[in-house]
């Protein structure tokens, strides 16, 4: 567990504001060349997230705001994970699924900024259920491949219950 905790704090974490300046930034900007002057985009002080301003609207609140992943929800899980089954790379799965996630979000801020804000919901929706389900979820639908793989480790046969 605690090369999981020096991973994140060592590469993870410091990669979280790289993902935000090499991946997110150049994309939101290059699909603010479609709708000059429709959004400000504008990174926190932090580097791990970007916060869109629609243009001419109350400075004091985001339009949409993306944050780098991963964060929490897949440092915890991801514990979790370790401790089931320390010599499996689940958590590696769970990494892919949070990045790639991520990835999916810059993607539709992306075309939100460039073609219609109405792809702002669909940003929205994931951001505020994908996320949690990949970081909830995820897990979960692990820890029944685990435990299944484990049933079978345990019997010695190819199938549970027979």
């Amino acid at each position: 567990m605690l090369g999981l905790v020096v991973l994140y704090g060592l590469v993870l974490r410091p990669a979280r504001p790289l993902l935000t300046h090499g991946l997110a930034l150049p994309a939101f900007h290059a699909a603010a060349v479609e709708r000059p002057g429709a959004f400000d985009v504008v990174v926190r002080r932090s580097g791990l997230s970007v916060e869109i301003y629609r243009a001419g609207d109350d400075a004091d609140r985001a339009f949409a705001s993306w944050t780098a992943p991963p964060g929490l929800l897949f440092l915890l899980p991801g514990l979790f994970l370790v401790g089931l089954r320390p010599r499996r790379p689940y958590w590696a799965v769970l990494l892919a699924c949070h990045v790639a996630l991520g990835g999916a979000q810059v993607a539709l801020v992306a075309a939100g900024i460039a073609w219609s804000d109405a792809v702002f919901e669909a940003y929205r929706f994931s951001q505020t259920y994908a996320t949690e389900a990949v970081g909830l979820g995820v897990p979960v639908l692990l820890y029944v491949l685990a435990t299944r793989d484990g049933l079978r480790e345990d019997s010695g046969e190819g199938s549970i219950g027979t």
